[in-house]
């Protein structure tokens, strides 16, 4: 009997094997992320447009107003202070307009105000989220603190 023997390097089948192994790895961790994120983009017909010779902040100030705004208002009561904080550093409404962007959709329950646990949820831009959360003397004053800011 003949003896096949082969060209194949073993260290070139343990690269191969490795490789794959790590395409397998990625594949999972991007839909984990996917599963378990709370935010999505907005699709591009919702984005607002954003006047970039207006902005007084940058990308990683609007995610963390759109985070903060966020955590203000998913957890049970609304943090109308932190609202306000946050809103006070939004000097123009390009500002507003990326922070709303950046917040994209996030996972929300709107009849409890809360951040789901299970997958009894939906998502929901900021200005859905706002409304919700505040009642209507406290989207006045938010009306009459911040005029140049059209959110409501």
């Amino acid at each position: 009997m003949k003896k096949v023997t082969s060209n194949i390097n073993p260290l070139t089948i343990k690269l191969i094997i490795v490789a794959v192994i790590l395409y397998f790895i990625s594949s999972i961790s991007k839909s984990a992320k996917t599963i378990f994120s709370n935010t999505d983009d907005l699709d591009e017909d919702d984005k607002l447009d954003v006047n970039t010779s207006d902005l007084t902040i940058s990308d990683n100030d609007s995610n963390v107003i759109a985070n903060a705004l966020y955590d203000a208002m998913v957890q049970a009561g609304t943090d109308e202070d932190l609202i306000y904080e946050q809103l006070s550093r939004l000097n123009s409404q390009s500002d507003f307009d990326k922070v709303f962007n950046r917040f994209g959709l996030r996972k929300y329950i709107l009849q409890t105000g809360t951040n789901p646990i299970w997958n009894f949820y939906e998502k929901y831009n900021l200005i859905q989220m706002l409304r919700n959360e505040l009642d209507d003397s406290e989207i006045q004053y938010i009306i009459e603190t911040y005029p140049h800011l059209s959110i409501f």
